[in-house]
């Protein structure tokens, strides 16, 4: 030391000084360091009592400067940088635990999470849904899903991408809710969400069916019974009037009521240019006010009627065929200008009058009249509608009936008339002419 101070020439305690200062500023830093590798330490409450404290510290992986660092390479002469680029360097490697707070990267947003869709197996009634949460079916067959194969949890959601048209969900007799308990028929695109509930084991199932539109009614609607024949109800909660609009195609039915249905207060179909009304062969209407339209009439050839209850009998309120009836006594005895026109029914409706049948009687065989028509401000030229020879002999009476005929228009104040034969002698005739009214009238 006496020769190192002569060689540097300096005090005894000047030489002193250089000596002990190294030393000092060394063990600081080393203090630093074992003060950031503790900063460092990860601590994992492995028994699951919400205290870390009584836990044994871990080392992470870290990258400090551009040396990095892992759980077992500490290295206590490490030269420390600053305390900003420290903290901008040290990146964490999470090796796995529960997740208690929110993540973020680093520009502070939430990171989302991505799950990619499982493939149910092909023809699988019972798929494993114990993997994930998201799943995709690709049924080749028609296939029933009657549960799901997992290790039930209370809560356990799961969703289904339908991606076949082969997939039924049995929701009658199985592990599966929904639906008000029917089966579910499901579309090509539809998305199913299902919740696993304890309480009563079952999967609980939403259905949102690929086809479904908009719905932008606020005050009330409800859907139920997913199976294809479905029903909307609504209900609002102010008294305003409301329309509600359902569009689709002409040859759509898109509203099937059910017979325990009742309308109450007024119901207004102002806005519709026609209305359907309950038909069919000999319907029945059994309570007061029920109407109904017998499509085969009183079982007349191309005949309607209108039947109503009213509370005692069927009554038929309006019927499609019209007839006309004309009854003529010894026209032999009449004037040859009367025998030859004898008007007996005008059009005076405004509308076309069809005439489908004609029948006639007499007393006398070989009856020949031919019923005719003129019009109504002009009877010099009547025309032909139909020829009649009553000769089919019945008991005490000759009869004719005509289901073809000539001229079957009536139009709009036009006249018909008989005109008979002059060498006949009948004491009675009796023609009945049928009919309707065409009501396409602009």
């Amino acid at each position: 030391m006496r020769i190192l101070r002569k060689i540097f020439g300096l005090h005894p305690v000047a030489f002193l000084l250089v000596c002990l200062v190294p030393a000092v500023l060394i063990a600081n830093l080393t203090s630093h360091t074992e003060a950031l590798l503790d900063a460092l330490l990860l601590h994992i409450d492995t028994d699951a009592d919400g205290n870390i404290t009584d836990e044994s510290p871990s080392y992470v992986a870290v990258t400090v400067g551009t040396e990095a660092y892992d759980a077992t390479g500490w290295d206590a002469d490490l030269t420390v940088p600053t305390k900003d680029a420290v903290r901008d360097k040290i990146e964490a490697i999470p090796t796995g635990g529960d997740i208690t707070t929110v993540l973020s990267d680093e520009t502070g947003d939430v990171v989302r999470l991505f799950q990619t869709a499982a493939a149910f197996v092909d023809a699988d009634a019972t798929p494993d849904v114990s993997g994930g949460t998201v799943f995709i079916t690709a049924n080749t067959g028609a296939t029933t899903i009657t549960d799901f194969d997992t290790s039930l949890v209370d809560g356990h959601m799961i969703f289904i991408i339908v991606n076949d048209a082969n997939t039924t969900f049995d929701l009658t007799s199985s592990g599966l809710e929904g639906t008000g308990g029917k089966d579910y028929a499901a579309a090509n695109g539809d998305l199913v969400i299902a919740v696993y509930s304890t309480t009563d084991s079952q999967w609980h199932m939403i259905f949102w069916p690929s086809t479904i539109g908009a719905v932008s009614l606020q005050e009330g609607i409800t859907w139920t019974d997913g199976d294809g024949t479905g029903s909307l109800a609504w209900a609002f909660a102010f008294g305003a009037a409301r329309t509600i609009t359902i569009p689709g195609d002409a040859d759509q039915t898109l509203v099937t009521l059910s017979s325990t249905n009742a309308f109450t207060g007024p119901n207004d179909f102002g806005g519709a240019t026609g209305l359907e009304l309950p038909n069919g062969t000999n319907p029945t209407v059994d309570a007061t006010g029920e109407a109904a339209i017998d499509t085969d009439g009183a079982n007349e050839a191309g005949d309607l009627t209108m039947r109503v209850f009213d509370g005692t009998n069927t009554v038929a309120l309006g019927r499609k065929l019209h007839c006309i009836q004309a009854t003529a006594i010894k026209p032999q005895d009449w004037a040859d200008t009367e025998r030859d026109l004898f008007p007996f029914w005008a059009n005076n409706t405004g509308m076309v009058f069809t005439i489908t049948e004609i029948k006639a009687w007499s007393d006398t065989d070989d009856t020949t009249v031919t019923v005719e028509l003129v019009p109504g401000t002009d009877w010099s030229t009547p025309s032909a509608v139909d020829a009649l020879e009553i000769a089919t002999d019945g008991t005490s009476v000759f009869t004719d009936t005509q289901t073809t005929i000539t001229d079957a228009t009536v139009a709009h104040d036009e006249i018909l008339t008989l005109d008979f034969d002059d060498t006949d002698d009948p004491g009675v005739v009796k023609v009945c002419v049928c009919g309707w009214f065409n009501g396409a009238i602009d």
